[in-house]
Parts: C-alpha cells; sequence; structure tokens
C-alpha cells in the first residue's frame, strides 16, 4: 500500500476446542502512523481488518499481529504489510464554486481549495515555487491537451505541507473568445512541471 491511504484484510473466525463464541480482535505490530480497525468487532465468523497508514508512515515491510481474545483464552496470526512512498507531487482540488456562466472578458471572485496529497511540502516563494494555474481552455484535460485562451497564476498564501489544504479566493478573468469552454485548474512547480492531476469545469462565455 501506499503512504496516506487504506487496505483491508479479511480476518476469519475459526472456533477451536479451546477457544469459541465471539473474540474481540486487536492488532500490533503497525508501523508508526498506522492504525487498525475491525468490523465487526467482537467477531464470531470473519471480521474486515482495515489499516490506514499516513503520508508519515516509514516504507517497508512489517510483520501484523492480529490477536483475538475471549476472556482469557488468545490465538494470534500474523499477516505482511508492505508500505511504499506516496507519490511526490499530488494535488487534490475542490472547485464545486466555480461559475458556470461568464460573459467575454468578465471577472468574477469565487474560493477554490487545493490539497497537498503528495510527500513534498510545497513552496510558495523562490525558484521552483508552487501555484495555481488557472485556464481557460478548449477542452480540457490538463496542460498540453487543449488551446489555452488565458493563462492566470494564482499564488500560495504560505508553504502547503503533505496533506494539508488552502481555500483561495480567486478573481478570475474571463478571455473575449465566447462558446462552450473548459475552466481548468492545475496546479504547476514553476519553471519545472505541471502537476498530473487537475480538474476540469465546463462554462459558458458569452
Amino acid at each position: 500500500m501506499v503512504q496516506g491511504s487504506s487496505t483491508s484484510y479479511t480476518v476469519t473466525v475459526a472456533p477451536s476446542s479451546t477457544l469459541n463464541g465471539a473474540v474481540q480482535l486487536t492488532a500490533s505490530g503497525l508501523p508508526t502512523g498506522a492504525g487498525a480497525t475491525f468490523s465487526p468487532n467482537p467477531a464470531t465468523t470473519t471480521s474486515t481488518m482495515t489499516v490506514t497508514t499516513s503520508l508519515t508512515t516509514p516504507t517497508g515491510s512489517v510483520i501484523i499481529t492480529v490477536t483475538g481474545t475471549n476472556g482469557i483464552l488468545s490465538h494470534s496470526a500474523t499477516t505482511n504489510l508492505v508500505v511504499s512512498a506516496a507519490p511526490q507531487w499530488v494535488a487534490t482540488y475542490s472547485v464545486a464554486g466555480t461559475p458556470t456562466s461568464w460573459g467575454t472578458n468578465q471577472t468574477q471572485t469565487y474560493s477554490v481549495t487545493v490539497t497537498n496529497a503528495g510527500s513534498q511540502t510545497w513552496p510558495h516563494t523562490g525558484g521552483g515555487l508552487v501555484d495555481l494555474g488557472v485556464h481557460f481552455t478548449s477542452a480540457g484535460g490538463g496542460f498540453g491537451n487543449s488551446t489555452y485562451y488565458s493563462d492566470q497564476r494564482i499564488s500560495l498564501p504560505a508553504d502547503l505541507a503533505p496533506g494539508a489544504s488552502v481555500t483561495l479566493s480567486i478573481t478570475v478573468t474571463a478571455p473575449p473568445n465566447s462558446g462552450n469552454l473548459v475552466l481548468e485548474y492545475q496546479m504547476a512547480k514553476e519553471g519545472q512541471f505541471w502537476f498530473a492531476q487537475f480538474a476540469d469545469v465546463n462554462v459558458t462565455v458569452s
């Protein structure tokens, strides 16, 4: 599994001559920043163990021990958990507040939220700073996949740590082009690359 994600295991409870009935399940050996939950718990037949890691969970392989307890009796089993590094530069976008109706050359102000879903802090100043690109495009699909009719960059107010979000009040101006366009949001590391993730909103400019 990747840092900052979840994975599930099926735990089977099999009665024995010494351990019968519902058992309380626990997990040990989890790496730093990881947690485990069981549903149901206690369990009599099967239970789903969900393991969740954080962006700071160390990478590598660990052995998780699952223990079922009934009264003074218990039984344990083990499973392997492999944690791999999260992608370094990943963004998610919340852009539901985007206006969908625009006039040519019209300026509107509204809010969008961006989240650092990767493993690297986004610098807001200096060489290689990270900012938000906002574009009216012919079809969307990310950088290089359509014609840009406008190109605005929105600065971050501060460095953004992995897992953190920021809501930006942005002022956007529509192009002189009219028609059914796509308003696209895509983070950029200036002078280096565009993020692979983007958000497209269909808009009308008239």
